[in-house]
């Protein structure tokens, strides 16, 4: 257990941004929060921005556990915080987060509205930064790092790590039912392409990959539509998404609607080789929605291809896979679902999270 003794929990601290922040890792952060208070841990959760002094560190945490990347000055609090023990989480890839700062589509409290030229300063400033951070900062200062996959890990050349996948606590009720195709001439499809995380920068792959899988169902008599989700979409990126043949896009919906949405797919179609499986996917493979999805290492995939999914290497490959899929869809779907549940979904449940952060937490703090 999570227990010190009898009367006293162990104090694990918490970094992250607001838990009312909408986005993955706020949900990650939360669910980490039902999991270690289930160990019996007293949970203290703290602002990044607003990080108290070393002091109050010391006196409050047994353990800090860092969620978001740190300013200087909070990096200081956290060295200078010497009596707790330090972890930090990776959820994303960092050059794709920066990536996006110098495109302009993220924002930044930093720079506001940009130039050009001060977003490229600020991209090479951030990577020089970076590199600084993973070299030596996070072997000195922290006891883990810890990746939410094994893709999160080799992205961001991490040199010592563990990995530990995101919790999934409010699993569906459908999980284990198998689904119907309505035999409809429509084939539906989803995916989830933020802001936050890079996601978005494969919004023309996704584009090459409906346009093709398009054309290899129209001698089926068929078509194929991708639902887009998403949040942070700046407004003239919506208005030119929305303008797209075959493209309905429906942006930020809360999870209730999501969930009602996401039950009516035929698949959830993934176009960027993405860190982690995040929250929409697994909500998809909760509701027995099989994952079509790039990669560039099959071999670093929780998805295994004709196993739990499919998987490619490029766009075409996927439309040939995903058209192939649809004419087959009766013969395929009852085991893609029942293996993706049995193999991804299980090592997110509340009992086996339970079981890995007892590992964790006891190798930090001795008894």
């Amino acid at each position: 257990m999570c227990t010190r003794t009898a009367n006293m929990g162990i104090r694990y601290c918490i970094v992250s941004l607001p838990l009312t922040t909408r986005g993955g890792i706020s949900t990650a952060v939360k669910n980490l929060y039902v999991i270690l208070k289930s160990n019996n841990c007293d949970v203290k959760w703290f602002d990044v921005r607003k990080l108290p002094n070393p002091f109050v560190l010391n006196k409050s945490c047994d353990i800090i556990h860092v969620h978001y990347p740190l300013t200087l000055s909070n990096i200081l609090k956290i060295i200078f915080a010497y009596n707790p023990r330090k972890i930090v989480t990776f959820h994303g890839w960092i050059y794709d987060e920066a990536k996006l700062i110098l495109l302009g589509y993220a924002k930044s409290d930093i720079l506001g509205e940009a130039s050009l030229l001060k977003r490229i300063v600020f991209f090479a400033y951030f990577m020089v930064v970076w590199q600084l951070y993973r070299i030596l900062l996070i072997p000195l200062v922290f006891d883990y790092s810890i990746a939410v996959s094994n893709i999160t890990a080799i992205k961001n050349k991490l040199s010592k790590y563990i990995i530990i996948p995101n919790a999934y606590v409010k699993i569906e009720k459908r999980a284990h039912k198998i689904r119907e195709r309505s035999g409809s001439n429509v084939v539906k499809m989803a995916t989830y392409l933020s802001i936050g995380g890079g996601k978005v920068l494969s919004l023309y792959r996704l584009l090459e990959i409906i346009f093709e899988v398009n054309r290899l169902l129209k001698k089926e008599g068929k078509i194929a539509l991708v639902y887009i989700y998403g949040k942070d979409f700046p407004n003239e990126l919506r208005e030119k998404i929305s303008k797209i043949p075959f493209v309905v896009f429906r942006g930020f919906v809360d999870r209730k609607d999501f969930i009602s949405e996401l039950k009516n797919m035929d698949l959830f179609i993934i176009p960027y080789d993405m860190p982690e499986l995040g929250y929409a996917v697994l909500d998809a493979i909760s509701l027995c929605i099989p994952i079509a999805k790039i990669t560039e290492d099959f071999s670093k995939e929780e998805i295994i291809d004709g196993f739990n999914g499919i998987l490619a290497q490029n766009s075409s490959e996927l439309a040939e896979k995903i058209a192939k899929y649809v004419s087959t869809y009766s013969e395929m779907l009852d085991q893609i679902c029942v293996d993706a549940v049995n193999t991804i979904l299980r090592k997110r449940t509340i009992e086996f999270q339970q079981k890995i952060w007892r590992i964790v937490v006891n190798g930090l703090i001795k008894y």
